[in-house]
């Protein structure tokens, strides 16, 4: 494995807990700069992503810092399909940009992917860049990534005058119970997700770390749908720095088309807005086969921001040795 080297005047180092704050001051200033104020990237984001994700920070994480000590970028990688894909984020502060930090940061997250190769195995390799940001999609493609997909962040403002769909005659819908509907809201989510692009199955013991037993976690803000006491849909909500979230949305195939998912938005917007809560957030795959997308324009919702995943296949003989990239084409 090829050592690598910062540009002049940096240094790169493995970042610890305690890097935590000097390294969100650089996510905040990236998000003020795309979108002109603090969005969500932020100490408790970061901090979040370590711990579902499982970030090891001595191997998958690296900070530049200036000559000064100030932290000017960071990245990681993080396992999303276990033994088949690692996905890359890196954020270069804006004082910092056009100094090859960027290259840097794609360089040494390709190389510590390949670290994860078994000797004659292949990974995806997925890097995650703002839609706008045309200095990263050079970049990117540049050392071999294509675009594989398109993310749409869709907002809406809550209150009076959004859409209020009907509710159909033969659905129930009650808040999430703990201790009781965990594994059945897992399943259905497993099942309405299986064909989804780039998804893969979730071990029940993850998906709970991920969901039921984050801090945040608030089960009267997730439902239930059934039809006759079958679960034939599920949302799972939660409240994300002020703003409503909706983390997942699912139908099983089989009820689609019958406005049960619009019913389930309903009451998870109502339930933001009984919290006082300004708008309604969620994050959807903009080629989405079952129709999501439509279906929540269709409740008032609008994209706001795009998010582009690059991909690149990475070879067993080391980072940039194998490069054939996005396994699906735009």
């Amino acid at each position: 494995m090829i050592p690598l080297e910062a540009p002049p005047g940096y240094r790169a180092v493995r970042p610890s807990r305690a890097d935590l704050e000097a390294i969100a001051e650089v996510l905040v200033a990236c998000d003020v700069d795309e979108v002109g104020h603090p969005d969500f990237l932020d100490a408790q984001w970061l901090e979040e992503e370590w711990d579902v994700y499982c970030i090891d920070l001595e191997s998958n994480a690296w900070v530049v810092r200036t000559a000064e000590g100030r932290s000017a970028a960071y990245a990681h990688i993080a396992e999303e399909i276990p033994g088949v894909t690692w996905e890359a984020m890196g954020w270069v502060h804006p004082d910092d940009r056009g100094r090859g930090l960027g290259h840097f940061l794609v360089r040494a997250t390709e190389q510590d992917a390949a670290a994860k190769l078994s000797e004659a195995g292949a990974l995806n390799l997925h890097n995650i860049a703002p839609g706008q940001d045309a200095a990263a999609d050079e970049l990117l493609r540049s050392t071999g990534f294509g675009i594989t997909r398109y993310f749409w962040h869709m907002e809406m403002s809550l209150g009076p005058g959004r859409p209020r769909p009907p509710m159909p005659p033969d659905l129930e819908i009650t808040p999430f119970q703990l201790q009781r509907d965990e594994r059945d809201v897992h399943r259905v989510l497993e099942v309405a997700f299986e064909k989804h692009w780039g998804t893969a199955p979730i071990a029940f013991e993850k998906w709970m770390q991920e969901n039921v037993n984050m801090p945040s976690f608030d089960p009267s803000l997730s439902f239930v749908a059934r039809i006759k006491d079958e679960i034939v849909g599920v949302l799972v909500g939660r409240i994300d720095h002020g703003h409503g979230y909706v983390n997942d949305l699912g139908v099983l195939e089989a009820h689609r088309g019958r406005g049960i998912g619009a019913a389930l938005l309903e009451k998870s917007f109502i339930a933001f807005e009984v919290r006082g809560l300004p708008d309604v957030r969620l994050n959807v795959d903009a080629a989405n086969e079952t129709g999501a997308v439509r279906l929540y324009e269709r409740a008032g919702m609008t994209a706001v921001r795009t998010w582009v995943v690059f991909a690149k296949e990475i070879g067993p003989a080391g980072a940039g040795d194998s490069s054939a990239g996005p396994r699906c084409g735009t």
